[in-house]
């Protein structure tokens, strides 16, 4: 019997997209960005040498972003943490494609990371938890859960609504 419903986000929580996307635009694109330099959730306004910033990362080179993305700072030992105290793990993430969805699927399994049921959505809000663990603000604006965590990110370094926690391990320590 679990005692809480946790819902977790994937990307900016789990899997740390940031290094391998400016990887990947810097060889193209002759650039320095860093995961620092990424200010803003909207690819379009930061990756801007790119023409079109969204189909480049997440439809043409999905397989290397979603696959070669590095596990968040001890989000795995997190996620271990909470099936440990009991809490039922949901990954509730926006993935733009099937394909996206299997990158994922497979990511969370080559890592190892712990769950207990996922769900690919836009729409957070249809699934119900107590928490709710996000890196962008939007997300836990449409929640209805009573406890919303924002996790740091440089593009949401300005938002002061919520709970903030440098990682999910960090936060989940405090439970």
């Amino acid at each position: 019997m679990y005692n809480r419903i946790v819902k977790i986000d994937c990307d900016g929580v789990l899997r740390d997209m940031l290094p391998s996307m400016c990887t990947l635009y810097n060889d193209y694109y002759e650039d320095e960005l860093t995961p620092d330099d990424i200010i803003d959730f909207d690819v379009n306004k930061v990756f801007t040498k790119c023409p079109n910033p969204y189909d480049f990362f997440f439809k043409k080179h999905a397989d290397f972003i979603y696959l070669n993305s590095p596990v968040c700072k001890k989000a795995k030992e997190a996620m271990d943490l909470l099936h440990e105290k009991g809490y039922h793990i949901i990954i509730v993430s926006t993935q733009p494609s099937f394909e996206n969805q299997y990158y994922t699927l497979q990511w969370l399994k080559e890592n190892d990371i712990y769950y207990d049921s996922i769900c690919f959505t836009k729409e957070k809000q249809i699934v119900l938890g107590h928490i709710v663990i996000d890196d962008y603000p939007a997300n836990l604006f449409k929640c209805n859960e009573l406890e919303k965590i924002l996790i740091d990110a440089p593009y949401n370094k300005n938002e002061n609504r919520f709970k903030r926690f440098n990682t999910l391990f960090e936060y989940v320590e405090t439970l």
